[in-house]
């Protein structure tokens, strides 16, 4: 969800809670109801947050990731905050392709190339010139070992995406439960005021 709706929909909270303790009950209510249709559609438009807990069991990372400590200050730009905002869409939109490049070169990098090599070279293999072979494997030894570094680089830089994609996810679904319990405060305010209100109208 884009951050200028997170802060819309914090707003008109903060607005709510503000009259809380002023604002007439029936009044508040109409506000309350509107305000959670509007957070119910939103929550629901949201399909990665509808994917965040299959996501986080596939990749067996519930626990294991951390949020920062301190949040990223407000940006102060509206350029710096479409780059992030892109940068955050196009990781979302790339999420299939990103975990299915991770497992594969998950798989690559733990493969040892030089026990492959090896095991080559003892194989009871004789329909081929395996000797042969172990040399052509030798003479590219030095460009197979950059391709196996540069994939192990592949993997780091997937898994930090990964993080960030999850991270990015965890932090709206906190956004989430937070307005969940800051709904349920006013609501419990909204009824006690209500009740009230029939008790000193009622004689």
């Amino acid at each position: 969800m884009e951050r200028e709706t997170f802060q819309l929909l914090s707003d008109r909270l903060s607005a709510i809670e503000l009259k809380v303790n002023t604002a007439n009950s029936k009044d508040l209510s109409t506000q309350l109801f509107e305000l959670r249709q509007v957070l119910s559609k939103s929550y629901a438009s949201s399909s990665e947050l509808q994917t965040l807990s299959r996501i986080i069991s596939e990749l067996k990372l519930w626990g294991t990731i951390k949020l920062e400590e301190n949040e990223p200050t407000r940006q102060t730009t509206e350029d710096v905050d479409l780059d992030k905002n892109s940068k955050e869409s196009v990781i979302l939109a790339k999420y299939p392709i990103i975990r299915e490049s991770y497992l594969n070169l998950s798989k690559l990098s733990a493969m040892d190339i030089p026990v492959l090599i090896n095991h080559i070279a003892n194989s009871q293999d004789k329909t081929h010139d395996l000797y042969k072979e172990l040399s052509k494997l030798s003479e590219t030894k030095d460009r197979t070992e950059n391709i196996a570094n540069a994939f192990h680089i592949l993997v780091v830089k997937n898994m930090i995406a990964l993080e960030k994609y999850v991270a990015l996810m965890i932090r709206e679904n906190e956004f989430w439960v937070d307005v969940e319990r800051r709904l349920g405060a006013i609501q419990q305010i909204s009824n006690m005021q209500e009740t009230k209100f029939q008790i000193e109208n009622k004689y």
